[in-house]
């Protein structure tokens, strides 16, 4: 079993939970959240030491491989982010300083955000992610690293 984490970082942080097997496509979907601003460092805490367990799962989901979307400020876009407070950076450094105090530690993939537009999100799983736009984009972003590393 192996555990990809996808994260799509921002104000409200999408997280969605894959467990590998075998086969190039064939994965199960083992946790989907939206998590809000205040709950940010909780969950990830939470998430990376072992004491993370939803109400479906009995045992703690412990992430071996994290798929984060990267943040770069590109020249078009800075004047409209004047006073911002970069969200989506402040999570990538939560999610990278929880797995610094991992042992062993979770291989962490950065990838840019255009990749999402890539893949879909498969029918059997659709309906878990109605109405949850950034667990969707999380989504996306673990298969597209199950994909592209399958052989």
């Amino acid at each position: 079993m192996t555990i990809i984490c996808g994260v799509d970082p921002g104000n409200t942080t999408g997280v969605c939970l894959i467990d590998e097997t075998a086969s190039r496509d064939d994965f199960q979907v083992v946790g989907v959240y939206q998590i809000p601003w205040e709950y940010r460092i909780s969950f990830f805490q939470a998430l990376f030491t072992g004491t993370f367990a939803d109400e479906v799962q009995s045992k703690p989901l412990l992430p071996e491989v994290v798929v984060i979307e990267s943040f770069r400020l590109r020249p078009g876009r800075a004047m409209e982010q004047v006073g911002s407070e970069f969200p989506s950076v402040r999570v990538i450094g939560i999610v990278e300083t929880f797995i610094s105090l991992c042992i062993p530690k979770p291989l962490l993939v950065f990838q840019e955000p255009s990749v999402i537009g890539r893949v879909e999100i498969l029918p059997q799983h659709i309906e878990q992610f109605k109405a949850l736009i950034h667990a969707g984009d999380a989504y996306r972003h673990a298969r597209y690293y199950h994909i592209t590393t399958r052989r």
